[in-house]
C-alpha cells in the first residue's frame, strides 16, 4: 500500500515522503532554505532507502506514548512508521511538521488518555 506524506518546515513545503516498498524523499522545495537537514542537501535525485531516513525517524513517539498509539490504531490496520508520522506530524516539537495529502487515509480521530 503506497502512503505519503508532505514534509513542511517553518519556511514553506520541502518535499514528499513515499513508502512503496522503500521510503523515498523527494524534494519539491527550490528554496534551500526549506532543506530537512544539512545531510539531506537540495537535489534533483530523490533519497531513497529501505528503512525510515533518520531526520524523520527522530520525530517517532518513543515508550509510553508509543506502546498507546499502537494500541489506539491497531484496530485500524498495520501500525507503521508512516501512519505514526501522520499521527503525531503536526504536533512535533522540532522543525518538521508531516501532513498526510488530503482525503488519503482518512480522518482516524482519537486521543491519548492519560491513566
Amino acid at each position: 500500500m503506497r502512503r505519503s506524506l508532505e514534509v513542511v518546515t517553518p519556511e514553506g513545503a520541502a518535499g514528499t515522503l513515499v513508502k512503496e516498498g522503500q521510503h523515498v524523499f523527494s524534494y519539491s522545495a527550490k528554496d534551500r532554505a526549506a532543506e530537512v537537514s544539512l545531510s539531506m542537501p537540495l537535489r534533483a535525485a530523490s533519497y531513497n532507502q529501505s528503512t525510515l531516513h533518520a531526520q524523520f525517524a527522530m520525530n517517532l513517539p518513543e515508550g509510553f506514548l508509543l506502546e498507546r498509539l499502537r494500541r489506539r490504531l491497531a484496530k485500524f490496520g498495520k501500525v507503521d512508521d508512516m501512519l505514526l508520522l501522520e499521527r503525531t506530524g503536526r504536533q512535533q516539537i522540532g522543525r518538521l511538521q508531516y501532513l498526510a495529502a488530503p482525503g488519503e487515509w482518512g480522518s482516524i480521530a482519537f486521543s491519548v488518555e492519560r491513566g
